[in-house]
């Protein structure tokens, strides 16, 4: 038993929802583009919608169940909360019918997250209602930072509910992106960095002290933060406005999981040093060209123990997910 924990997928009759919006153009080819933010159409490539190609991959990539989560770029926490809702339960309902049908499918929601009460009703709606087992959200919630007090009612209904929110970064504007027009460096720099920002917002903010059970899953290896913890402890030794949480800020890393895509053996090595390797599960970011070809492989060649690759590669994730594994 082998789960992805970081894949992506977009259900059609989450795309009909913002088509009846006006939001979804088709290119001559007849794929769809979803205009979001200030792009003018992001296209939806045939992967991200066909289930069936899901299914087919899995073996190939030796894996037995993957969580469908959300493309960071169709969030649509730039629209008004209502559309957002409308394609948010659109988009939950569709993914719930498909984890009943499929084993192999995990299903988590995606939320109107610039609107946290709204989020919080809907997030418990998707996890009471319809079996679906956490949330899928991005860095920028509609412009309210992670620190944010309005964020607290998002949390609180994680925490009652037991399930984890999966975090990936804003990939259409990443912290310092107006510096990185070039190389790919807002995905290559830019996006480590915004997980960073959030996670760090998380702990400075004192909103893990506030629900010491929430559980977050951090993409791309956590970004920079595992190697920047050093100096974020002493920041909080030194700097008085960094003396809201109660603890040092590597004392919370318990309280995130951490994706295996990192591409390099040996950084994923000291990740599981840093943090444990009950704290790290396996992903691909399947179906982008920035995922990991070879994610088991990744695994196999970070020099851990038979007992440490099962717990990375099964057991973490079946029990932040409720599953027996």
């Amino acid at each position: 038993m082998i789960i992805d924990m970081h894949n992506h997928y977009v259900p059609l009759k989450a795309i009909a929802v913002l088509e009846s919006h006006g939001l979804v153009s088709y290119t001559p080819a007849g794929v769809p583009r979803v205009k979001s933010g200030n792009s003018t159409g992001i296209a939806i490539v045939p992967e991200l919608m066909d289930y069936q190609l899901q299914l087919q991959r899995l073996p190939e990539q030796s894996f037995s169940h993957t969580v469908l989560t959300v493309p960071p770029f169709v969030t649509m926490y730039d629209l008004p909360a209502q559309v957002t809702l409308e394609y948010s339960m659109a988009f939950n309902d569709a993914v719930a019918e498909l984890a009943r049908e499929h084993d192999q499918f995990i299903g988590v929601a995606t939320l109107p997250l610039q609107h946290p009460e709204m989020a919080a009703a809907e997030l418990r709606r998707a996890i009471q209602d319809l079996g679906l087992r956490g949330a899928g959200i991005i860095t920028s919630a509609g412009g309210i930072e992670f620190s944010n007090n309005q964020m607290d009612v998002v949390y609180a209904a994680a925490e009652s509910l037991g399930v984890p929110i999966f975090v990936h970064p804003d990939v259409q504007k990443p912290a310092g992106s107006e510096r990185m027009t070039d190389y790919y460096l807002r995905n290559l720099v830019g996006n480590p960095t915004e997980t960073a920002l959030a996670a760090s917002n998380l702990i400075f903010s004192g909103a893990l002290d506030r629900f010491p059970g929430l559980r977050f899953v951090l993409s791309h290896a956590g970004g920079t933060l595992p190697y920047i913890i050093g100096r974020l402890d002493h920041g909080f030794l030194v700097r008085p406005e960094s003396k809201i949480p109660k603890k040092k800020p590597s004392e919370y890393l318990r309280n995130f999981y951490f994706d295996t895509i990192a591409f390099e053996p040996r950084a994923l090595r000291y990740l599981c040093n840093l943090v444990g390797s009950d704290r790290v599960v396996t992903g691909t970011d399947w179906p982008f060209d920035m995922a990991d070809p070879d994610p088991v492989g990744t695994v196999n060649r970070a020099g851990l123990s038979d007992s440490e690759r099962h717990q990375v590669f099964a057991e973490n994730a079946a029990a932040l997910l409720h599953m027996n594994p």
